[in-house]
């Protein structure tokens, strides 16, 4: 594995004696621009042509408000079904039943078929596990889990859109998600959010930290960035229509002309 670092300089030379002069002025006053692309691929690999990406900017996560990296899932057009923090069966994993994971579903291949990356480098498999309905059977997906990335501290995150196996690996088929962390940051940010539901004794509480300062006339930079997130549960018998499963009491029955209510309302003197 080694990290592909592409730097690209523009240089504008003139040859003639007769523009000697003119070339010096130049050579001044062009601006040279250097171009920095890290990435992680299979060595010898070779790219025939241009791929896909979508970035998304630490200012579009601002503005969106996104808390945790299960938000910013959601927000990722190319991702595909991913049943994480939610009461549900269909997914049979571990989502369902602790609340804690997410994992990318790039072009809806399965969580196990997308490589997270974090400044180019794979990251570190979750101890848990997700399954999957392939077959008629559940079976195992090792995925990582993207509420580790604290999203306050992402510069970019970039996506690559199609599949990439060839470059990246088996674990790459679906594609490749990067994320690009802020290198330079200096000062110190905190950030705080709290919410509430109606009705329900529940709450949501956001604390996020940013701290950074650099060293050797800023040729050395260290930062730390750190998110909280709690949210307190919403059981279902604290709500009378998600601990009974006969709706019809809380269904009108004043239904527009041409629409049948049989069994779907309680009616004066009718169990139907």
């Amino acid at each position: 594995m080694s990290i592909l670092r592409l730097s690209i300089f523009s240089l504008f030379l003139c040859v003639g004696s007769a523009y000697a002069q003119e070339d010096v002025a130049d050579k001044s006053s062009a601006e040279v621009e250097e171009i920095t692309v890290t990435g992680s691929q299979i060595k010898g690999a070779k790219i025939t042509g241009a791929l896909p990406v979508s970035v998304i900017e630490f200012e579009d996560i601002e503005a969106l408000g996104i808390d945790s990296g299960e938000e910013l899932l959601e927000n990722i057009a190319e991702n595909g079904m991913n049943l994480f923090n939610e009461a549900e069966n269909a997914s049979g994993g571990v989502n369902a039943a602790r609340g804690d994971m997410g994992a990318y579903n790039l072009r809806n291949m399965g969580t196990g078929n997308t490589l997270t990356l974090l400044n180019g480098r794979r990251l570190v498999n979750s101890p848990g596990y997700q399954t999957e309905l392939i077959g008629g059977d559940y079976v195992p997906a090792i995925t990582v889990n993207s509420n580790l990335v604290p999203v306050w501290g992402i510069q970019r995150m970039e996506i690559l859109r199609d599949g990439a196996s060839a470059i990246y690996g088996a674990d790459a088929v679906a594609g490749v998600v990067n994320y690009a962390m802020q290198s330079d940051y200096e000062g110190f940010t905190f950030r705080t959010k709290y919410g509430w539901y109606d009705h329900f004794d529940a709450e949501d509480k956001t604390f996020t930290a940013k701290f950074g300062k650099n060293f050797n006339n800023g040729a050395t930079n260290i930062s730390v960035f750190m998110d909280y997130y709690d949210r307190e549960p919403i059981r279902a018998q604290e709500d009378p229509r998600w601990g009974n499963s006969d709706h019809r009491q809380w269904t009108t029955c004043d239904l527009p002309d041409g629409v049948e209510d049989d069994g779907r309302c309680l009616d004066a003197g009718n169990p139907w």
